[in-house]
């Protein structure tokens, strides 16, 4: 199968050549340049701090980079590679501080500032508890590093400055140990390692408070990595294995084989994500691993060879790059690598020898390429994909007026795409026009949406005839309306759990959309203030496995009525087949990012949480984005998932956990009480 990832035919064959031609020697004349970071180190009042030092760290297998602050507070790293990477810095007198950066292929990237603040000091001590119930200070314990815990994790990995004249901190005989050069009044968390224990970690350490670190045993992992060659099994010595918990706290361990390919380290009980690599050789991915057992557990990494696979995507018209699309590499069944492009569309990443699924997802403002994702046979030669090129989505342009065609005074305008459907909230404001990007154009009937002036409760459906973009649509807005009911079984016993579904019926081509759907609540209620006048609606209930359960009459609302349905009685339900509706409790999910945070207290509200596939994060992301413009820092945001998900990238708290119901996303109010469960879009109306 030819890869290529076409552009609209390309007018011709000619220009695709040129084009590909073109497009290889723009962006990828050579990977030799790497990465480049440079910026400034300043003070709290924004002075620059000369003499500072520097340091980059780009992995916990790697070594870190030293540099000095010129005399203008300014820093430079030359031949970074690609992907997370620390840096951090500080001087006499001041903190530790730095910032995270997740570098783009081929990247370099200026303007950025550490800031150092005032130090303080953090005194902890670490006790292991005996059989006897006995606590008894651990002396010997090493602080391996201690991360600051800002609006980003940036770690201190102390072990490695060393290196750099600093003295490893160990505690004393009775178990005590001290850290030097905190930010004042920041919370930190503090990794320790030793032999005989396993590896520990304590969140949330603020100076002044009681920093006491609980050891255990744990469990001796006795692990090895081996590979195939000349189809026997041969243990790769000098390894880099890094296993990371799956639970809080989430600490990251890096061990490195011997040279028999063997390694030992104690964890305590739970699942982790464990890899193995070499210069040539690599895991496929992170493999699942769970430790249990105490008296001791084996652990097998194998490792392939690898190779580079790198590619650019392109706009298919101007040529120029596109920067953040994201890239998933699939292989061995399991997500191995997740990209980003950067300002000059290069992704690059490590795979291993054999199939590799290169998949395109997210490229925000550009349609998803065809087809969106291509097989590719992995040998020991660095891979180069052709570029891949996308259109700019089209764009419709709406614009809210007043019913007597005047234009509204300055307030937020929300709106959402229904046919096609397109999950995300377009936000702006009632002076200019809406922008929505168009990523294809439905199958049957027109473009249709919704748009919503919150705060005057106005809003109405807008209908795109013949879906022509070439101009500005304007949507005259009304008063919604409300909606209540009860639902009933037929021996009259509330029943929860139920879809309400609010449908508008296009009358002239008699196709029928979902506008939303809610579930009733533990007394049988429903409720919805969201209601468009002057349309022909319907009301439908659907049991939780589809079941059509009662359907209304056709409805019309009048601007700002309120229609109360009664008594809904479903006759289908008995009595004895009602099952209590599973509440949703957000303290029992654990959060998995920003990793090395505690969640905050989930239990108080006001708050939005939606659940979302592992492909859909970023997505959703952009939704609650777009709703925390609206609703401001006041309402806690969340996404929840089944399993876990790369944080890179990410800024709304991800926690893990299963769907307690048919509803995805779940408004609670200030009390902690949940009162809205929505199937599908998140809701825009502030709990």
């Amino acid at each position: 199968m030819s890869f290529n990832i076409f552009k609209d035919n390309f007018y011709n064959i000619k220009i695709y050549i040129f084009f590909n031609i073109f497009c290889c020697l723009i962006f990828f004349n050579s990977f030799a340049g790497n990465c480049i970071v440079r910026g400034k180190v300043i003070d709290e009042r924004g002075t620059p701090v000369l003499k500072a030092e520097v340091y980059c760290e780009q992995g916990l297998s790697e070594p870190l980079l030293q540099t000095w602050t010129d005399s203008e507070g300014k820093f430079a790293f030359l031949g970074l590679r690609e992907g997370p990477s620390g840096f951090f810095a500080t001087s006499e007198g001041k903190a530790w501080g730095g910032i995270h950066i997740n570098l783009p292929t081929e990247e370099e990237i200026s303007n950025v500032e550490i800031i150092l603040s005032a130090p303080d000091k953090v005194t902890g001590f670490t006790v292991y508890t005996d059989e006897k119930g006995k606590e008894k200070g651990v002396p010997g314990v090493e602080v391996e590093r201690f991360a600051i815990l800002g609006s980003e994790k940036v770690a201190i990995p102390y072990s490695k400055l060393v290196k750099y004249g600093y003295k490893k901190i160990v505690s004393n005989t009775d178990g005590f140990f001290t850290i030097d050069k905190v930010p004042k009044e920041q919370a930190i968390s503090i990794k320790v390692i030793h032999p005989d224990y396993a590896v520990a970690t304590l969140e949330s350490v603020t100076p002044g408070m009681e920093a006491k670190i609980q050891l255990s045993k744990g469990c001796v992992v006795l692990g090895s990595v081996w590979t195939i060659q000349l189809d026997k099994q041969v243990k790769v010595a000098n390894a880099d294995v890094i296993i990371k918990n799956t639970q809080p706290p989430y600490e990251s361990v890096f061990v490195q084989t011997d040279n028999d390919g063997e390694f030992t380290i104690r964890l305590n009980t739970g699942v982790y994500l464990c890899k193995a690599e070499t210069s040539r050789l690599s895991s496929t991915g992170w493999e699942t691993k769970e430790i249990s057992n105490p008296l001791g557990e084996h652990l097998k990494l194998q490792v392939y060879p690898s190779t580079w696979l790198y590619g650019t995507i392109g706009d298919a018209v101007s040529g120029e790059p596109v920067a953040g699309a994201r890239v998933v590499i699939e292989q061995g069944g399991r997500k191995s690598l997740v990209l980003t492009t950067g300002s000059k569309g290069k992704f690059r990443g490590k795979v291993t020898q054999g199939q590799a699924l290169v998949k395109f997802e997210t490229i925000p403002g550009y349609s998803m390429p065809q087809p969106s994702q291509i097989r590719v046979l992995v040998s020991d030669k660095e891979i180069e994909l052709p570029c891949v090129w996308v259109k700019r989505l089209n764009s419709l342009k709406i614009k809210t007026v007043a019913v007597n065609g005047t234009v509204p005074e300055n307030k937020t305008v929300i709106a959402n795409l229904i046919n096609p459907t397109q999950l995300g909230w377009y936000i702006g404001n009632t002076q200019n026009p809406l922008k929505i990007n168009i990523t294809t154009f439905p199958e049957k009937g027109n473009i249709f949406g919704y748009v919503e002036v919150p705060e005057d409760n106005e809003g109405n459906l807008f209908l795109i005839v013949d879906n022509d973009l070439s101009k500005v649509y304007e949507v005259p807005l009304g008063k919604l309306g409300k909606v209540k009911g009860i639902l009933l079984s037929k021996q009259g016993k509330p029943i929860s759990g139920l879809i309400f579904s609010c449908i508008f019926v296009d009358e002239r081509t008699n196709q029928e959309y979902v506008l939303w759907q809610i579930l009733s609540n533990e007394d049988g209620s429903v409720k919805w203030e969201s209601v468009v006048p002057k349309k022909t609606i319907v009301f439908k209930i659907y049991g939780i496995d589809g079941t059509l359960l009662w359907e209304s009459t056709p409805l019309h609302f009048e601007e700002g009525e309120a229609k109360d349905l009664g008594y809904i009685y479903i006759d289908k339900i008995q009595d004895e087949n009602i099952s209590n509706n599973i509440v949703f409790n957000p303290e029992k999910y654990v959060q998995i990012c920003p990793e090395g945070k505690n969640p905050r207290d989930n239990n108080k509200g006001p708050a939005l949480f939606v659940f979302a596939e592992e492909d859909e994060v970023l997505m959703i992301q952009e939704v609650l984005d777009n709703i925390r413009k609206l609703w401001g820092e006041s309402v806690q945001y969340g996404i929840i998932v089944e399993k876990t998900v790369d944080c890179n990238g990410l800024n709304i708290p991800i926690y893990r956990g299963k769907q307690p119901s048919l509803a995805t996303t779940y408004a609670i109010d200030n009390s902690g009480k949940v009162i809205y469960e929505v199937v599908g879009l998140p809701i825009i109306k502030k709990p």
